[in-house]
């Protein structure tokens, strides 16, 4: 525990260092969603949701998703079309939504920003996909397992002042599907790893707790 939040502070504090990189998708963008991972391997998927791989048409630059809607659907590697690139989930599946939308929660955004950074407590994409599905209100009830990991990243976004509600570089892909693209398809997530660093308040105290351990030495090299 100790070292996985040591080990996550640091990555937001200097912004994630070689992992730093956003998925190249954008408005417009084509994808495939898949089966298997890019070794031909088949994902281990909890239900009908993710993981899935983000093929993205064109390029080698393939990622693992989730779904955030439980009654959206597609078919694995047909063409999809992202619509457009936001911070909410469409319509909200079987958790509702307030005007057309349904913004996702800092836990899953916490979450799914672990899961990139390979970070081992958060490897499991099955246990991940339960859990972002019970974070977003579409599942009424969850396993032991994926409520442990739900608590592990409260805890950890507290230690690394990660408040409830920032997203970091998580985005939701809003897909659509058919011959003209007019179909919805569901909601999966995107991240920008280059973007995954604390809010701006956090940053001040950081900036303040360095300029005082700096104005520290200079008093004891004077005395």
């Amino acid at each position: 525990m100790r070292k996985s939040i040591v080990v996550t502070s640091l990555g937001i504090l200097l912004g994630i260092g070689s992992e730093a990189y956003a998925d190249p998708v954008s408005a417009g963008s084509i994808i495939k969603l898949q089966l298997t991972d890019t070794s031909g391997n088949t994902l281990d998927r909890f239900g009908g949701g993710g993981p899935f791989r983000a093929d993205l048409v064109g390029t080698v630059n393939d990622f693992l998703t989730f779904c955030l809607e439980i009654n959206e659907y597609f078919s694995p590697g047909e063409n999809l079309k992202v619509a457009s690139i936001t911070d909410a989930a469409k319509a909200g599946g079987a958790g509702g939504a307030v005007d057309g939308k349904d913004p996702i929660s800092g836990t899953t955004a916490y979450m799914y920003t672990q899961f990139r950074l390979g970070d081992a407590d958060f490897s499991s994409g099955k246990l991940l996909q339960e859990a972002i599905w019970y974070m977003e209100n579409e599942i009424t009830s969850a396993s032991q397992s994926a409520l442990d990991l739900i608590k592990l990243a409260q805890t950890e976004m507290l230690a690394n002042s990660w408040g409830l509600s920032y997203l970091g570089g998580v985005q939701v892909m809003n897909l659509y599907r058919g011959a003209d693209y007019s179909i919805r398809a569901q909601d999966m997530l995107t991240w920008d790893g280059t973007r995954t660093v604390p809010e701006p308040g956090t940053l001040a105290l950081c900036a303040l707790g360095t300029v005082l351990m700096a104005g520290g030495r200079r008093a004891q090299r004077r005395t």
